[in-house]
């Protein structure tokens, strides 16, 4: 179904230039619009090529309704639960090419073990921008 605002909100008080009408009460009609929605899909896979590691491959296909379909591509390779090693891609097709400005992606991460901290994770990620600089982004996380 479609989206359209209605309800007293709308009712505004006025008159019209150049009438020789009193003051009246006017609806405000809004336009309609269809309901965001969005479609994912994915698959994953994790196999141990090396009895020290493990590796994980990921898929994603997300269409919206308000904008254009994207494909999502992803892998981890993780050493000793210790170092992990990552890198992906976003990309999407508006066919002139100015609509999506994420592309390629890449970083790693440290696992480490900290006195009576159970786990203390450090990741690092660095991501292509169109027409900005890329995106360096840190993560701290502390379980107890």
């Amino acid at each position: 179904s479609r989206l359209r605002y209605d309800g007293s909100a709308l009712m505004r008080s006025g008159s019209l230039d150049g009438l020789r009408r009193a003051t009246s009460v006017y609806k405000i009609q809004t336009s309609s619009a269809d309901l965001p929605s969005t479609f994912e899909i994915g698959v994953g896979y994790a196999h141990s090529p090396t009895p020290l590691g493990r590796a994980r491959h990921f898929a994603l296909f997300q269409h919206r309704n308000f904008s254009h379909d994207q494909w999502k591509l992803g892998s981890e390779y993780v050493y000793r639960d210790f170092l992990a090693a990552r890198g992906g891609i976003d990309y999407a097709d508006d066919g002139a090419g100015n609509a999506h400005i994420f592309g390629t992606s890449f970083g790693f991460g440290l696992q480490l073990d900290l006195g009576g901290l159970e786990k203390v994770d450090v990741d690092y990620a660095y991501t292509t921008v169109d027409f900005f600089d890329p995106l360096n982004t840190v993560t701290f996380r502390v379980s107890f």
